[in-house]
């Protein structure tokens, strides 16, 4: 059996819904999408009308856009700089101070540099346009057969959250997905160049090695290695070395900064956010982290060793347990948990009462986020849990697979 066989492109078990159910999905996946239109219409008209202060420019995407300007001008490691960034993105003297900063590889700021040469508005509605493309492209194979799959990946809150923001992990989750498919169509070159390429945001990936090493494909492990050095050392012949520099010294300022509760633990979704919510100190919480880390990674191990009958089921539980494995996760990163919840409705997850309030609250708990954003890790413990029951209703389908006699 070739490793991923039972991925299960062509086999979904998604469980039945109600009627209505599905027709509130498709009129709930209709008003997000106008309002989302809305939205971007409402960005084009108040820079049109040349009124682009801080208002406009205040989310995430303001940060990569400026770094795109200033890797532009061959000068991506003043990205790095909080003076030079808020000078690269023209922000008004008065404009909020806001929390943006730049902490990714030189890769990434070549990435964004063509943005960097368009006007604000017209780089975020670009960005946004190829994200939820390349979103799509990825999942809506697997989404089709499932009830409501398609309005999910279109309209969950998350998704249009992380639009709005601008944020990568739309990017991030299509290319995870593209990388599964490659393995499970015995393409490991693909898959590991992809892999290798999504380590210019690394700490989301951190549990896919453990997957990989599971499934025993050394091969594209190997491949992965490569992409990674090609991905970071061809843009640092551009950048320089020194970017480097400045990025583990910003490296070393956020760690320090969470070690003294700087960080806005508020808006990430990891244990140890909720850990620091509930009074922890840093040490104590980033132990129960990496401690709870270590199950997770076991629990992934487990799931991905080849044995029939789960393969749906195992990759939504890595794709939910992937934001909640890394201490360092803002809430724009469920975007991956859309994508889990997707497998997990093809392995037949969802069909008991307490699967489909368990998906129901994962999907639909981020409209919380749009008024209180500081509700973010409250997320840590429902995700835990979502991934946990996920992992042991692939333990039962696996021996349910293994002895026939038990169904």
């Amino acid at each position: 059996m070739d490793a991923l066989r039972p991925f299960g492109l062509d086999a979904a078990q998604g469980p039945q819904m109600p009627r209505w159910l599905a027709r509130a999905a498709r009129l709930y996946a209709t008003l997000a999408v106008l309002f989302l239109f809305a939205y971007a219409a409402g960005v084009v008209l108040v820079a049109l009308s040349g009124q682009t202060g801080g208002e406009a420019r205040q989310v995430d995407f303001a940060a990569l856009w400026g770094a795109g300007r200033l890797a532009l001008a061959s000068d991506a490691v003043a990205a790095f700089d909080q003076v030079a960034l808020r000078a690269a993105q023209s922000l008004p003297a008065d404009a909020e101070e806001g929390e943006l900063f730049w902490l990714y590889p030189p890769g990434m700021a070549l990435i964004l540099a063509p943005f960097g040469a368009l006007p604000y508005w017209a780089a975020w509605l670009l960005f946004g346009a190829i994200s939820i493309s390349a979103f799509w492209a990825a999942l809506s194979r697997f989404a089709a057969p499932v009830p409501i799959g398609p309005q999910i990946l279109i309209a969950a809150p998350i998704v249009i959250i992380s639009l709005q923001l601008g944020q990568l992990g739309l990017l991030w989750a299509a290319g995870l997905c593209l990388a599964l498919r490659a393995l499970a169509t015995g393409n490991a070159l693909a898959a590991g160049l992809i892999i290798g390429a999504l380590s210019l945001k690394p700490q989301l990936g951190l549990l896919l090695p453990v997957a990989l090493i599971a499934l025993w494909r050394w091969d594209v492990l190997v491949w992965a290695c490569l992409g990674a050095v090609l991905v970071h050392g061809l843009p640092t012949l551009v950048t320089g070395v020194e970017y480097w520099a400045a990025f583990f010294d910003r490296i070393g300022a956020i760690s320090a900064s969470m070690d003294g509760g700087g960080t806005p633990h508020r808006l990430m979704i990891s244990p140890y956010a909720f850990f620091r919510f509930s009074g922890a100190g840093h040490l104590s919480a980033y132990m129960l982290q990496w401690i709870l880390t270590a199950m997770i990674a076991a629990c992934v191990a487990y799931l991905w060793s080849r044995r029939p009958g789960r393969a749906n089921l195992a990759v939504g539980a890595l794709m939910v347990a992937m934001p909640v494995a890394t201490p360092y996760a803002y809430y724009y990163e469920m975007v991956l948990v859309v994508a889990g919840a997707v497998f997990l409705l093809r392995g037949g997850y969802g069909a008991r009462a307490g699967q489909a309030i368990l998906l129901a609250a994962a999907l639909l708990g981020p409209l919380v986020l749009f008024v209180w954003t500081e509700a973010a890790p409250l997320f840590a413990p429902l995700l835990l849990i979502l991934a946990g029951d996920a992992a042991l209703a692939a333990a039962r389908r696996t021996s349910v697979a293994s002895d026939p006699s038990q169904t």
